[in-house]
């Protein structure tokens, strides 16, 4: 299959999009961290870049070069048919969603819970 080439403009668009705005999160939370006091500060932080880089992974109609070519007429798409159409839920995209929930939800809950390290 050869890439249309609209198709590709419109979706390296819009990672660009993306990019600028996860170096924008990113670079504002190094910033907090360069200024944090205590490990504790830093943790929190770090454990808030974590979370919204799970958030925006590029996977959604946007970033899809599918998405885009068909404007979402999924009955058109030649990845629904080797995947599963993208809104059901037993498709490999409904699959890969679930599992970066489940990422969010144990970052969330395991990497920093608040604890106090060390003396000060």
């Amino acid at each position: 299959m050869k890439v249309d080439e609209e198709v590709r403009r419109q979706l390296i668009e819009n990672l660009k999009i993306w990019l600028k705005r996860l170096n924008r999160i990113v670079k504002s939370l190094v910033k907090d961290m360069e200024e944090a006091e205590t490990v504790e500060e830093i943790m929190a932080l770090k454990r808030e870049l974590l979370l919204r880089y799970i958030c925006l992974i590029p996977i959604s109609a946007s970033y899809c070069y599918f998405c885009i070519k068909h404007d979402l007429e999924c009955n058109k798409c030649e990845y629904a048919k080797h995947h599963g159409i993208c809104t059901y839920a037993e498709s490999d995209y409904a699959k890969i969603i679930d599992k970066a929930k489940e990422l969010e939800l144990t970052v969330a809950e395991l990497y920093y819970k608040g604890e106090k390290y060390g003396e000060d």
